[in-house]
C-alpha cells in the first residue's frame, strides 16, 4: 500500500513511528558494526592463537630435528658395525631425557626395526610416508597421524636419515615418535575463550589431537568444512561454519611447513560465535528496549491528540469524499481564519463552486459536442467517407468500419499493414502512392492524391485519398492519418462529358463545313439569277422567261432543303 492511499491519521501515527526509527536503525547498526568488530577480533585471536600454537609445534618440530641431527652424527652410530644393544641404551637414555615422545627408534635402510628404547618384536616400517620421504629427500620427514607399533599410542613420526661418510649411502633411519598425548600442555597454557578448543591435522585431514573430543575423533578424517579448508589453504587464515553441536563458530587456522616442502600439520582453533557476540547482542538488546519504549510513547501521544487535531479534518475529508460522489452543492463550513485548516476549507469550498459553474458548462458544451459528432457522423456516412490511420511507430495501419466498405471487404481480411493495403492498389498508382506518403512524412506536409484500387469482389474504384502528418513534441512524424472517398461515379461523369463534348465539337465542324458549301452554292444560284435578270430585257421569247422562272425556282427550293438539312442536324 502505497503512502499516498493512507489516511491521514494513519499518516500522522506512521510519522510518529517513522521518527522513532532512525533510533531502531542506529540500535540494529551498533549491533551490526559491534559484532563486524567482535567478529574481526575473534577472528584475529583465532589467527593469532592459531599461530602461536603453531609455533610451538614449530618449535618442537625444530628441537626434535636438532636431537635427531645430533644423535645421527654420534659415533656409535658412524661404526663401520652397528651394534643394536649399544643403540638400545642409546636411544633409552634419549627417551628418558625427552619425555614428550612415545619411543625413539632405529630401521635399516629397508625398513626392518634395528633398535629400539624399549623392547620390541620384529615389524617393518616400509610404508609408513616418513621412511619413503626419507629415502626420497634423504633429509629430516614428518608422517601422518599413526599408532605406534611398539607402544599402540597415537603418535606423529619425526624421522633423519643417518648418511655412512665413507659411501654418502643411507646407514639407518632415526624415527622419534612424538606422544600426541602432549598436546595436552599446550591446552594448559592456552587462552582460549569458554566453549572454544583447538585440534590438529596431518597433512591427509586426519584428527591428530582436539582438545575437548580426543578419543572420539582421534585418527578420524575432519568434517567436509575443515577437509574443504584445508585443501584450500595458503599459510593462515579464518572462515566461518557450523560446530557438530549445530552453533556458528569462528575457524582460524594455520599451517605447518618443513622448510620449503608440503604441509604436515594444521592447526585449527574454533570459537563459539555466541560468546564472541554476546557483549554486542547485550547492547542490542538494551537499545532496542529503549526504542520500543520511545514508539510507545510516541504512539500514546498521537492517539491521544489525533481526535483533537483532526476534528476539523475529518469535516475537510467528509465534504471531500461528497465532492467525489458527486454532490458540488456541499460546503464545508469550517471557519477560514483556523489557520492551514481554514484556508484549506476556503479552498475547497472555492473549489466546489467553480467545479458547480464548471460542471454546468461541460454540460452544456457536452450537449453541443454530442450535436456535432451525430451531425459529423451523417455527414461522413453519407459522402461514404472512408477514415485511415498509418502508426510509424508500430507500422499498423488501422481502417474504420467506411474502408472496408469502400474496399468491399472485412476486418478480418485486413491484415493491418502498409504492405497488405498496397495489394489492393493498381500497380499503376501504388509506387506513386508509397512514394507520396513518404514525400509528406520527410517534409511533414498534407497531401492530396487519387488513385485505382480493386475490391474483394474484382471491381474497379477511383479513390481520392487525402492524408497529413501528425508529430510528437520534438517533432517527430509519428502517425499519418488520412480519408478515403469514392469517385469512381465522378470520373466516369467527366469521361462522359468529355466524349459529348468531343462529339458536339465534331458535328459542330462538319456543320460549319456543310453551310459554307451550301453558302457557296446559293451565292453561285444568287449570282446566277442576278446576270439572268440582268438578260430579261434581251428575251425575245415567253419560252425563254418561263425557262428562266424555272431554274430560278429550282435553285431556290434546293438552297431551302440544303438550309433545312443543316437545322435538323443542329437538332
Amino acid at each position: 500500500m502505497k503512502f499516498r492511499n493512507i489516511s491521514l491519521k494513519g499518516q500522522f501515527v506512521l510519522i510518529i513511528l517513522l521518527i522513532t526509527m532512525p533510533f531502531i536503525l542506529l540500535a540494529v547498526y551498533n549491533l551490526s558494526e559491534e559484532k563486524r568488530k567482535e567478529s574481526e577480533h575473534a577472528k584475529n585471536l583465532a589467527i593469532s592463537l592459531a599461530r602461536n600454537i603453531g609455533i610451538q609445534q614449530k618449535n618442537s618440530e625444530a628441537s626434535t630435528r636438532q636431537m635427531l641431527s645430533l644423535i645421527a652424527k654420534l659415533p656409535e652410530l658412524q661404526l663401520e658395525e652397528l651394534n643394536s644393544e649399544m643403540l638400545n641404551l642409546l636411544f633409552k637414555d634419549v627417551l628418558s631425557e625427552n619425555p614428550q615422545f612415545a619411543v625413539v627408534l632405529a630401521a635399516l635402510p629397508n625398513g626392518d626395526a634395528y633398535a629400539a628404547a624399549i623392547p620390541f618384536k620384529p615389524f617393518s616400517i616400509s610404508d609408513r610416508k616418513y621412511y619413503k620421504d626419507v629415502l626420497r629427500t634423504r633429509s629430516f620427514s614428518v608422517g601422518e597421524f599413526a599408532k605406534s607399533r611398539l607402544t599402540n599410542r597415537a603418535v606423529l613420526h619425526y624421522a633423519m636419515p643417518v648418511i655412512d661418510f665413507n659411501n654418502n649411502n643411507i646407514k639407518l633411519i632415526l624415527i622419534a615418535s612424538f606422544d600426541l598425548a602432549q598436546y595436552q600442555n599446550i591446552l594448559s597454557v592456552s587462552t582460549l575463550h569458554e566453549g572454544s578448543d583447538f585440534a590438529f591435522y596431518d597433512y591427509a585431514g586426519r584428527l591428530l589431537y582436539h582438545s575437548r573430543n580426543q578419543q572420539k575423533y582421534l585418527g578420524k578424517r575432519g568434517s567436509p568444512e575443515i577437509q574443504q579448508a584445508i585443501g584450500s589453504l595458503t599459510g593462515e587464515g579464518a572462515y566461518y561454519s557450523e560446530g557438530e553441536d549445530g552453533s556458528k563458530r569462528l575457524y582460524g587456522f594455520i599451517r605447518i611447513n618443513i622448510e620449503n616442502d608440503s604441509p604436515y600439520m594444521y592447526v585449527v582453533v574454533s570459537t563459539p560465535l555466541s560468546k564472541a557476540f554476546n557483549n554486542a547482542d547485550n547492547a542490542f538488546y538494551r537499545n532496542i528496549a529503549l526504542s520500543i519504549l520511545a514508539v510507545l510513547i510516541g504512539l500514546f501521544i498521537s492517539l491521544y491528540y489525533k481526535n483533537f487535531i483532526f476534528k476539523n479534518v475529518d469535516k475537510l475529508v467528509k465534504i471531500a469524499n461528497q465532492f467525489k460522489d458527486g454532490d458540488l452543492t456541499a460546503r464545508t463550513n469550517v471557519d477560514y481564519s483556523l489557520g492551514e485548516t481554514g484556508s484549506l476549507a476556503r479552498a475547497l469550498d472555492t473549489m466546489a463552486e467553480s467545479m458547480q459553474n464548471r460542471e454546468t458548462e461541460r454540460d452544456l458544451v457536452h450537449k453541443n459536442l454530442q450535436v456535432l459528432t451525430e451531425r459529423f457522423e451523417i455527414a461522413v456516412n453519407s459522402a461514404k467517407i472512408g477514415i485511415w490511420e498509418w502508426d510509424l511507430l508500430t507500422h499498423k495501419v488501422f481502417w474504420d468500419q467506411q474502408m472496408y466498405v469502400l474496399y468491399n471487404t472485412e476486418s478480418l481480411n485486413f491484415k493491418g499493414s502498409l504492405p497488405y493495403w498496397m495489394k489492393y492498389i493498381h500497380p499503376e498508382d501504388s509506387v506513386r502512392f508509397e512514394e507520396e506518403l513518404h514525400h509528406s512524412i520527410r517534409y511533414k506536409k498534407p497531401h492530396k492524391t487519387s488513385f485505382r484500387i480493386k475490391t474483394d469482389s474484382k471491381d474497379y474504384k477511383n479513390i481520392r485519398c487525402y492524408f497529413n502528418i501528425i508529430s510528437d513534441k520534438n517533432g517527430k512524424a509519428i502517425r499519418v492519418t488520412g480519408v478515403n472517398w469514392d469517385i469512381t461515379e465522378r470520373i466516369l461523369l467527366e469521361t462522359e462529358l468529355t466524349l459529348s463534348k468531343e462529339e458536339i465539337e465534331e458535328k459542330v465542324s462538319m456543320l460549319k463545313s456543310e453551310l459554307e458549301k451550301t453558302l457557296s452554292s446559293m451565292r453561285q444560284k444568287l449570282t446566277l439569277v442576278i446576270e439572268t435578270t440582268d438578260k430579261i430585257a434581251d428575251f425575245d421569247t415567253k419560252n425563254e422567261l418561263i425557262s428562266l422562272k424555272k431554274n430560278i425556282t429550282q435553285w431556290g427550293n434546293d438552297s431551302i432543303e440544303e438550309l433545312n438539312s443543316i437545322f435538323k442536324k443542329l437538332h
